[in-house]
């Protein structure tokens, strides 16, 4: 006599596989569908220019006390190439309905030969249209104008 083997699950591992990778596909289209927003990003080269006759380091120290009274955190303080650094900004605390951005870079270039200082471009990201109109308001109000004052003194 032959005996023959049963598996009891064969059926049930399949059906559980085909469950399973419904599961995992539903779970990844619905979070993908939820968290899609729109990113609009500004982008600016005002290249204005600081002139003063202030030491480096007391320029740069000015320049971030400028951002964090303005409610920015700086994330990173990176030098990019020769005299030219680039700050990686968020809104102090978290998004800014304010100012309407989510996170952004200012580039400052520092020329040595006559202490001139560049406000060389800005780019902020956000999840409104209105960010061309905000990023220009942003630039003058928070950066330039203060940054001009405490520089003056």
């Amino acid at each position: 006599m032959r005996s023959h083997t049963v598996n009891p699950f064969g059926k049930k591992r399949l059906s559980l596989l085909k469950v399973s990778i419904a599961l995992i596909v539903f779970l990844f289209s619905c979070n993908t569908v939820q968290s899609m927003e729109r990113f609009y990003s500004y982008r600016a080269s005002p290249q204005i220019s600081f002139k003063t006759n202030k030491i480096k380091a007391e320029v740069f120290f000015l320049f971030e006390q400028t951002l964090i009274e303005g409610g920015i955190n700086i994330i990173r303080r990176k030098v990019i190439s020769a005299n030219r650094y680039l700050y990686e900004i968020t809104p102090k605390y978290g998004y800014s309905r304010d100012w309407d951005f989510y996170e952004g870079e200012l580039i400052l270039f520092h020329d040595l030969t006559n202490n001139n200082y560049l406000l060389e471009s800005v780019s902020l990201g956000s999840g409104s249209p209105d960010i061309e109109e905000v990023g220009d308001e942003f630039i003058s109000e928070l950066i330039i104008t203060p940054f001009k004052a405490k520089i003056s003194e």
